[in-house]
């Protein structure tokens, strides 16, 4: 090779390892790296020292020529692209730049930033072993996703409310949720953690007693009464009769509400309300056959 040759060979070989020169490759491994709702993170392999990269965004279906955005001289391996709309679709590109000339376009499409997160989310102890949630609406069509302790436990929860059965009572946890994209299927970042603790319940209390009156074909029956209780109570029936003579003695009425009666006979029924809390009891009036 005649020595000029080697010169130019040799400069050549010197402005490529500067970034001079020569086009240089594009971008490997062209990736996104994280999100928001606000932020898309993307990240590339590092470039050779004088290289500098261009990143270019636009909303899906707009005109690169029209570009919203540009930032251009980045020499690192990631870029966090701001100030973007929750739940839209972005395409982002790439390339490389030299002193010799720019790489070809290395494109993202159809990239999603997250839904928006959630406000207003509190939590209340409901009923015997739930929760009560609420949070703010959320944008048209999108539903909540609810995380217990980390997990998610219930999807895609339209509204702005709902109620967890959290299994037992007086259980003290961590709640939050996430809102889904319409757009995207994306959840967002969740609510920060809310200790909730699920409703005590009660056991059952009368608060209006039972009635032995109704008759009917050689019948009497007892109501249940008025009683609450939290969860409801189930009832049984122990009866008793009076012929007029000794003690009360018990009728065998295998729990039912309604037995057969005598002529002549007082009845009157122990009214027992149970739950997973407790029971109690009470009698009704005394009701004579005439």
């Amino acid at each position: 090779m005649p020595f000029s040759g080697i010169i130019l060979s040799l400069a050549s070989s010197l402005r490529g390892a500067w970034g001079g020169g020569v086009v240089p490759d594009v971008p490997g491994n062209f990736l996104i790296s994280g999100r928001t709702a606000t932020t898309i993170d993307a990240a590339w392999d590092a470039l050779p020292a004088g290289v500098t990269a261009r990143v270019m965004w636009v909303g899906t279906g707009g005109d690169w020529a029209d570009f919203i955005a540009n930032d251009f001289g980045l020499t690192g391996g990631s870029y966090s692209i701001a100030n973007l709309s929750a739940d839209t679709a972005y395409d982002i590109r790439i390339r490389a730049e030299g002193t010799g000339g720019n790489s070809d376009w290395v494109p993202l499409n159809g990239v999603y930033t997250r839904p928006a997160v959630p406000t207003g989310f509190a939590v209340a102890s409901g009923a015997y072993a739930q929760v009560n949630l609420t949070w703010d609406a959320l944008p048209g069509g999108q539903t909540a996703n609810l995380y217990v302790a980390g997990l998610v436990v219930a999807a895609s929860l339209a509204g702005t409310s709902a109620s967890y059965n959290d299994g037992s009572p007086n259980h003290t946890a961590n709640y939050s949720i996430t809102a889904v994209g319409v757009v995207s299927g994306l959840e967002s970042v969740r609510w920060a953690n809310v200790s909730g603790t699920s409703g005590a319940g009660s056991a059952p209390v009368n608060t209006s007693p039972p009635v032995a009156a109704t008759i009917s074909g050689g019948t009497v029956s007892a109501t249940t009464g008025v009683w609450t209780a939290d969860p409801t109570a189930t009832f049984s029936y122990e009866w008793e009769v009076h012929t007029g003579e000794g003690d009360w003695q018990a009728v065998e009425s295998g729990d039912a509400a309604t037995i057969g009666a005598s002529v002549g006979n007082n009845y009157r029924c122990n009214v027992i309300a149970t739950n997973v809390l407790g029971s109690g009891s009470t009698l009704t009036n005394e009701y004579l056959i005439y």
